[in-house]
């Protein structure tokens, strides 16, 4: 695998000077693609990173369905108190509107629009 210089010393959390000093050195190995350099990384050196970097993704993603189990659970609460009040209003208030005579309905027709024909 191989990973630009400036975003390995990114990761390393070191200059891009130490990176060119480590590489002439010797210690690290480079290729050169198109005018940009590049470290090669070996897998034993990245697969502890990776494994760290998945193990606190995984805390962070059970943290997260926590509090979305826990959200809801709350929308649930809240959604049957509401549904509890509607009804309380409801049951309290359906007495108290008037019912229609059937004089006080009116029936209503739409008229539809004639469209006209286009000569042609």
């Amino acid at each position: 695998m191989q990973i630009t210089i400036k975003r390995y010393a990114e990761n390393e959390g070191i200059s891009v000077q130490s990176v060119y000093a480590q590489i002439k050195r010797g210690s690290l190995k480079s290729i050169e693609e198109n005018g940009i350099k590049y470290v090669l990384l070996e897998d034993k050196a990245i697969k502890p990173k990776v494994e760290n970097t998945l193990k606190e993704a995984f805390k962070i993603i059970k943290r997260l369905q926590k509090v979305i189990k826990a959200k809801d659970k709350e929308i649930k609460r809240l959604t049957k108190r509401n549904e509890e009040q509607n009804t309380f209003l409801i049951s309290k208030y359906e007495n108290a509107l008037p019912t229609p005579n059937k004089d006080d309905i009116v029936d209503v027709k739409v008229k539809k629009k004639k469209t006209k024909k286009k000569k042609g």
